[in-house]
């Protein structure tokens, strides 16, 4: 490589001193100043000595680097090495030279690939500023790589970025030095070999885009109603997230689905009490749902002309049952023959001699629609025992998956639903007719029992209407995109990325004390009778089925070590139970937890005579005291009123907190509600003026304000945990407000 001798400029302080603070200079005047060709300038602004000291780009570093390679004469800085320690300007002896860079380097007769980064390494592209980039060698990186290396061209030279991810981004880079706002970089600051490389990679960024999901920009004013089937519940909140630019949360809050019978009924009533005012009617512009029964069918074709409907993409029927069963395969025949009762027995079929507990769904679910349709056809089903006959999608998993012992169980759900939003270990698919259920066999239609699932609008929606675009778009090449690149199986086999960043692992962890879980109630996170004991991790240590903590409809914490009094929800009585044994110390045999409903509300009538100490510190009379009924499930809280100080204590005397209200103007509002968690912790809900939100008290004092936001609504509090719903979702949060675990609920509960 050719070198050629530096031309001897003037000294640093010398072109310091010239230099007006404040002000910006490019990078041709500095060369002026140092009598050096702007070239030679550029050169030493770009080597890699500058590099190497994270100084890259830095106009002040590299005038101390001219500065001093000019008194020397001559610069090495394409050959670091060459160097001895020390600063930015180095000290340098000998004859000092710079290399002419190449005219292009990707055309030598035997080109090294040059180290590709990643966006965790301190940089994607180490030599953008030294050497041409192949297509070939940037292959690999994806479009937001491609982004990120292309900004990073500008970043080295102290660029700031007006994108906040960007300026994240960099700012993480212990190389980067922001110094030049945005529209004030120049962009002469380049040398050639950098303009090649971005030139590269913007077309390589646009091709790689070309690959992803590009979906309509809505704002999420104007973002239509949706509503639709549990298993389509992942595409609706992609759908809102790329049209709105929401995250994941957002779009949970934005967007709930009910079961494919009342999403179907819910268009229907839509349009059937629209007066033309399309903004006014209730109900969802858009369904995206597996098909109805019948009795829905029937209702939508009554509609006629009023509403549009058209297949989107297609899903299967899928049987399973436990990892322990030996029977890999079932045939149409035999699974027809179960569940019209003709089949009782896994011995018949070439399992072992059990029992078939055959779970069924109810009339006009959607699993009991295609299982209705595509199996039995006009078999009648025979009728279950009620107690198998599973109310929701996510009982009937597990249902299925508690029989593990004997292997018995045999249930039915949707491919999507059951492989991707419900995956348990316990469960395996069953083959039919000796094909297994896959995205593969979906398609091409070797598995048995495929259907078409829909997306429906009324008919009579503007064609520049959102739900209508939407309606259009989901058939379209980026519609099919994006279902087959979430998991579904689109009608068109059409392959891209989605763009949008996968939830990350929730890092929290519970603060519970030694010997304390977090009982969770079945029906609530998995729509099935029983109890679910979490650890502190949130990992699922048990579910006791059938039974139930008295007043528990959401989360409750509880001592693992002691016997707890529970309620056998088969017959309604309480008894002991071992959480730790996981049997009943006392089996159940009356009607009460403790303390009945009776005797805790005569306490609360009773509570200004047995005590008059409480009042009299107070100074209020029994009349003052007052009985604050939150909700059926909490017991009674008194309050005690003095001014605007409210001050509540429990039936039995116990005190929780105080709360100062502020007067209420005339046209406000203000309405709270207060709970007892336990003998050290309650919260206020407060409703007023400022929106919704709750305090929570230790020992009487104020330690939190939690608030509901775009991330959901504040639903359950306990000692060492709250819990935020955002629409059928669930999130479980610790005292440090980081979140430990999430759960997709019965969407009706």
């Amino acid at each position: 490589m050719a070198c050629r001798k530096m031309k001897t400029g003037v000294g640093k302080q010398q072109v310091l001193e010239s230099m007006t603070p404040g002000r910006m200079y490019r990078a041709s005047e500095i060369a002026n100043m140092l009598e050096l060709k702007s070239k030679d300038f550029k050169e030493i602004l770009h080597s890699r000595l500058c590099k190497k000291q994270g100084l890259r780009g830095n106009l002040l570093a590299a005038v101390l680097l001219a500065a001093a390679l000019t008194a020397g004469g001559c610069s090495r800085a394409e050959n670091p090495t060459s160097a001895q320690s020390g600063d930015a300007a180095g000290e340098f002896t000998g004859e000092q030279t710079v290399a002419e860079p190449a005219a292009d380097e990707s055309s030598s007769e035997s080109p090294k690939a040059q180290r590709i980064g990643t966006p965790a390494d301190a940089y994607i592209l180490p030599d953008s500023a030294e050497h041409v980039y192949t297509r070939e060698e940037l292959s690999g990186l994806d479009a937001e790589e491609l982004r990120l290396a292309r900004n990073e061209i500008y970043a080295v030279h102290g660029r700031k970025f007006a994108s906040q991810d960007l300026q994240e981004y960099f700012s993480s880079k212990e190389w980067y030095k922001g110094e030049v706002e945005a529209e004030a970089f120049d962009a002469a600051v380049l040398n050639q070999t950098e303009l090649a490389n971005l030139k590269l990679l913007v077309q390589m960024e646009e091709e790689k885009k070309g690959g992803q999901v590009r979906a309509p920009a809505i704002s999420i004013r104007e973002f239509p109603e949706i509503d639709g089937s549990t298993a389509t519940l992942p595409l609706s909140h992609a759908l809102y997230r790329l049209c709105t630019g929401a995250g994941i949360q957002e779009a949970e809050a934005a967007v709930s689905h009910g079961k494919t019978s009342n999403a179907w009924m819910s268009l229907i009533n839509r349009i059937k009490t629209d007066t033309g005012a399309a903004q006014e009617a209730y109900g969802p512009k858009l369904v995206i749902a597996y098909e109805p029964g019948e009795a829905v069918k029937a209702e939508l074709e009554a509609l006629g002309d009023q509403v549009e409907v058209k297949a989107i993409g297609r899903d299967a029927l899928v049987f399973m049952a436990n990892q322990s069963n030996p029977v890999p395969s079932l045939t149409a025949e035999q699974i027809v023959g179960i569940y019209s009762g003709t089949i009782e027995n896994w011995r018949e079929i070439g399992g072992e001699d059990q029992k078939i507990f055959a779970f069924q769904r109810p009339e006009n679910s959607g699993s009991q629609n295609l299982m209705e349709k595509l199996v039995m056809k006009d078999i009648p089903m025979e009728e279950a025992p009620k107690e198998f006959v599973i109310q929701e999608m996510g009982e009937l998993l597990e249902e299925v998956s508690a029989y593990d012992n004997e292997g018995n169980a045999l249930g039915y759900s949707v491919y999507f639903y059951a492989n991707n939003m419900y995956e348990r270990p316990e469960l395996k698919f069953m083959a039919v007719n000796g094909v297994m259920p896959d995205r593969d066999t979906i398609r091409n239609g070797s598995y048995p029992f495929v259907n078409d699932f829909y997306a429906a609008i009324p008919a009579d929606l503007a064609a520049d209407d959102p739900a209508r675009i939407l309606y259009e778009w989901l058939t379209g090449e980026d519609g099919q995109g994006l279902i087959n690149g979430l998991g579904y199986v689109g009608v068109a086999d059409v392959k891209k990325e989605t763009g949008l960043e996968s939830e990350a692992a929730f890092s929290g962890e519970l603060s519970l004390p030694e010997g304390k879980v977090l009982l969770g109630s079945g029906r609530y996170l998995f729509g099935e009778n029983g109890t679910a004991v979490f650890d502190k991790n949130m990992r699922l240590l048990d579910f006791i089925r059938y039974i139930s903590p008295d007043g528990i409809d959401t989360f409750k914490e509880a001592d693992y070590e002691e016997a707890l009094v529970l309620q056998d929800t088969r017959t309604g009585l309480f008894g002991t139970y071992s959480l730790k044994e996981k049997r009943w110390v006392e089996e159940p045999s009356r009607e009460t937890s403790g303390i009945s409903e009776e005797s805790i509300y005569a306490l609360a009538y009773s509570f200004a005579g047995d005590h008059p100490d409480i009042l009299s510190s107070y100074g209020c009379s029994p009349e003052d005291v007052e009985v604050f009924y939150s909700s059926e499930a909490a017991p009674p809280v008194m309050l005690i009123p003095q001014g605007q100080m409210d001050h509540y204590y429990t039936a039995l005397g116990e005190y929780m907190f105080s709360y100062e209200r502020k007067p209420v103007k005339e046209g406000e509002y203000f309405w709270c509600a207060p709970y007892q968690v336990d003998s050290q912790v309650s919260y206020l809900q407060v409703f007023d003026e400022n929106g919704t939100y709750v305090l929570l008290y230790n020992q009487g004092q104020q330690i939190k304000k939690l608030e509901n936001d775009e991330r959901g609504w504040i639903t359950t509090v306990g000692h060492w945990f709250y819990t935020r719903s955002s629409g059928n979702y669930v999130y479980i949060y610790n005292d440090k407000d980081q979140i430990c675990g999430k759960f997709l609920t019965n969407p009706n509960d």
